[in-house]
């Protein structure tokens, strides 16, 4: 069985990001591009440095995220679980409106202060939520093709 984005790790080798080693391949045989924080992801260690090293201010992160929904490109925003930001999530943002984002997400995370919707992944993420868990590491992440 092929493995599309990288390899299987344990919970405790994920830091590694070896989990997705092959993400900007795939994605490019898709016809698409990945950045995030405004860096385009080109493979492995570049995807790395991005997740480790790049910064966004939560006031940019909010702006560049609508800005992108309006663009109608694929955007994740990734926020803070814990740990001063190294444990992290990353939902998917599909709209908003002035206090909201609208986000999927397919892993219920029970300490996320979320309200389901109409639909069992889709969740109303409060900004205010946002700008609590935002850390150094928080990152915005967008998928568009390279057309």
């Amino acid at each position: 069985r092929q493995r599309l984005f990288g390899k299987p790790v344990p919970a405790w080798l994920a830091w590694t990001q070896i989990q997705f080693a092959n993400v900007a391949n795939y994605l490019k045989h898709q016809g698409l591009r990945l950045r995030i924080n405004d860096r385009l992801i080109t493979g492995y260690f570049s995807f790395v440095a991005a997740i480790l090293f790049s910064r966004k201010t939560f006031a940019d992160a909010i702006l560049q995220t609508k800005s992108l929904v309006d663009a109608n490109h694929a955007v994740g925003i990734d926020i803070s679980l814990g740990f001063g930001g190294l444990l992290d999530h990353v939902l998917f943002v599909y709209g908003y409106d002035e206090q909201n984002l609208y986000v999927f997400d397919t892993h219920r995370v029970a300490s996320l202060e979320y309200e389901p919707q109409n639909h069992k992944h889709v969740f109303k993420l409060p900004i205010s939520v946002i700008e609590k868990r935002w850390t150094r590491f928080g990152r915005v992440w967008e998928v568009a093709s390279i057309m």
